[in-house]
């Protein structure tokens, strides 16, 4: 996006129009991959394959599954986690129960499943 910015402040008016519809396209796809993330999340009750292969689980502070709303923000804040060189996850390194940033704010842990 860097780049496009930058050739938009250095073009004439007339091809603005271009490179904000391709910002939109970009924003738009970004935030339709979220989605399509976050809706597989919330249908296999928050166990996405990795977690399925290495037998883990997300689940609240009350060991339930999660509910739409604490699977929803634990997504979002999931995207801050990451969004800072990662140090949002980093955070795990130091916290003694190995929570993430984005587990902390939405009150999630991460388990090994009983099956």
């Amino acid at each position: 996006y860097g780049v496009m910015i930058w050739s938009i402040l250095r073009t004439p008016d007339e091809s603005w129009s271009f490179y904000v519809q391709m910002l939109g396209l970009g924003i738009f796809g970004i935030l339709g991959m979220w989605a399509t993330w976050f809706v597989y999340n919330v249908i296999f009750k928050a166990n996405t394959l990795g977690k399925k292969l290495t037998g883990i689980q997300v689940v609240d502070e009350r060991f339930e599954p999660l509910t739409f709303g604490k699977a929803f923000g634990r997504t979002w804040m999931e995207t801050f986690s990451g969004l800072f060189l990662g140090l949002g996850y980093l955070f795990s390194v130091f916290d003694l129960r190995k929570r993430g940033l984005h587990d902390h704010f939405c009150g999630t842990r991460v388990i090994r499943r009983r099956d």
